[in-house]
Formats: structure tokens, sequence, C-alpha cells
């Protein structure tokens, strides 16, 4: 019997014993596509700590490193109830939602004020994500962040987007490598963990990876620039399954809201300062670092234009409402 159906089975069996604070204690299985020591991961411990402190009757049993199911099973897991709970990149709902990959679009939320602005509970770019994955059966606890998307260079740091024609661009995604295709470079499929590989033997000359890798990955070893800018966005969602959700009683609902809140706001902070340190060891590593001016900003916006319009074809009137709402974010936000 395949393991999906086996935690459905387990799950439904579970279910009867979700109910109010002075039921019996219900075990709460999240699946985690990490690592506990990770940020991410410690911020899940946190959550698992003053949960079962609390004393609302929900014990958290959290499976890291995709060892309850795989990573890319998660949301249809928690959606049909499979599981409780579980983690899984935004990334992960494209096939389903096409709208998400907004997240992935090059120099659209190039900024951290952008991004916190489109990620806080009450914006309307996450209210309409949020609303689509509760139409599956998911709801959405909180966001994780995950960090923004640089680019590193084996010799000079890039400064202008001709600067990618030609080159061989090491990329995490379709959306990046068609954006590398539209400056004239060469998209190159490497995994994280094989990026010092490739830089070292010329497989990649330039590349898209997060700042913390710059230490995980010593990339300081095989790269000598990295250009201070945010091309994309990573996010991550923990969800729990809606019916089970509704299980719980006010009581419930209210503490796991409240703790998932501040821990949201705890990473984010978090994380934004690990991308700081990042930038500060880089430079006392010998690495250059450079922040482009605005106007090679608006060189880079006006150059991934052609990929938001295809954003639009492609994900349809939720697309188009999402990008609005960016839209207005930056105009509030006054660029």
């Amino acid at each position: 019997m395949p393991l999906f159906h086996i935690l459905a089975m387990t799950a439904l069996i579970l279910a009867g014993l979700a109910g109010g604070a002075n039921a019996a204690t219900t075990t709460v299985r999240v699946a985690v596509p990490y690592s506990l020591s990770s940020a991410a991961g410690r911020n899940l411990v946190i959550f698992e700590r003053e949960v079962e402190a609390s004393g609302i009757g929900l014990d958290i049993a959290l499976h890291p490193d995709d060892s309850l199911v795989a990573g890319n099973e998660v949301p249809n897991a928690v959606a049909a109830g499979a599981l409780e709970m579980g983690v899984a990149s935004l990334a992960r709902f494209a096939a389903t939602l096409p709208a998400v990959e907004l997240f992935q679009l090059p120099f659209l939320l190039d900024r951290e004020e952008l991004v916190r602005a489109a990620t806080e509970p009450s914006s309307p770019v996450r209210g309409l994500i949020d609303a689509a994955i509760l139409e599956t059966g998911a709801r959405v606890l909180w966001w994780q962040a995950g960090g923004g998307t640089v680019l590193v260079a084996r010799e000079r740091p890039v400064r202008v987007p001709e600067d990618l024609r030609g080159r061989k661009v090491r990329v995490p995604n379709r959306i990046l490598a068609r954006w590398v295709e539209l400056l004239g470079g060469e998209p190159v499929r490497v995994g994280t963990a094989d990026q010092p590989a490739a830089y070292r033997q010329g497989t990649a000359e330039l590349g898209m990876t997060g700042l913390s890798t710059i230490r995980s990955r010593q990339l300081d070893a095989v790269v000598k620039g990295i250009t201070d800018l945010r091309l994309a966005d990573s996010e991550y969602l923990v969800l729990i399954n809606d019916a089970f959700w509704r299980r719980l009683d006010d009581r419930q609902r209210q503490l796991l809201t409240q703790v998932a809140r501040r821990l949201e706001g705890e990473l984010r902070d978090r994380v934004a300062q690990a991308e700081r340190d990042a930038l500060a060891y880089a430079r006392e590593k010998g690495m250059t670092v450079y922040r482009p001016t605005p106007a090679e900003l608006a060189r880079f916006r006006a150059a991934s234009e052609p990929l938001w319009r295809a954003f639009v074809e492609r994900a349809g009137e939720p697309g188009k409402r999402l990008l609005d709402a960016v839209e207005g974010l930056k105009r509030k936000a006054g660029g």
C-alpha cells in the first residue's frame, strides 16, 4: 500500500481524537523538508515547545529532512488530510497554482521592504495566495522567510544586464533560466551542494544563490564577486489541514495563530540579519561586493519585464491580480 494511503488511513483514526483542550492529547505530525538545525528548523522547534508547554492538548511531532513524506508530496498530503501539518516551498504549488511563481519573477520584489509588505498577513498579495491554497484543503499557518537570491561571479561582479551575455550562469529554477536566456546567457542547472565544484571547474562562470551559501557552501573559495541585489525571493509555507483546523477549539486555534504570527516575524528578522552578516563575511574574505546604482537596477527591471508579461499570460486573472497588488505596494512604498 502506498505511503500516502497509509498516512491517510492513520489520519482518519487520529481525526476523532482532535477536540477541545480537555480532550486527550492529539499528536500533530509535521512534515519538514529541511534540518531542524537550520534557521527555519529552529523556528519550528520553538513552535513545538511553546505549543506543548501551553497545555492545549496538542503534541507536535516534527519529522525533518523529508523523513515522513517527500517534499513535493507535502502540499497534497496536508490538503487531503493524510498529514495534520507540513512545510513546503511556495514554489511547490506552481504546478496547480501558477500565480505563486510571482516570488520567482526577477526584479519584481527586489527590495527587502517590498518582500515584507507582500508577505504581511494583511497584504493583498499574501491574501490572494493564502486564499487560493485554502481552496485546496490546506490552510497557511505562517510564512517562513527563505531569503533573497543574489548574483555571484568567479571574477568581477555583475553590474549590468549585458554582463550575462555569452556567460554560463548557474540557475535554481525554470523562470530564472528563461531570464538568463533573454539576456543572452547560457543557463546551467547545478544543485546547491554542487555549486563549489561547478565554479571551480568552470561549468558555471556566474550564478544565482542565497547569501547563506557563501559561508555554508564555502563559495568564498571559488567566487570573487557578489552583486548585492534581490533577484528573486524564497518562501516556505507552514500548512495545516483545514478540516483538522476546524475541529480544534477556539483556544487551540487562538494559541496556534498567536505563536505562528510571532515566529513568522522573528524568523524574517533573523534571515535579514543573516544576509547582512553574510555580506560582511564575504568582504572579510576579500570578495568584491557590488551594489548596483538606481540606474543599473532600472535596466535590470526593464530587461525582466517580458517575464512579468509572460507570467500574467500563464497565470491568468489570478496572476494579473497579484501583479497589480505588487504594483500597489510599490506605489505605496514610493518606488
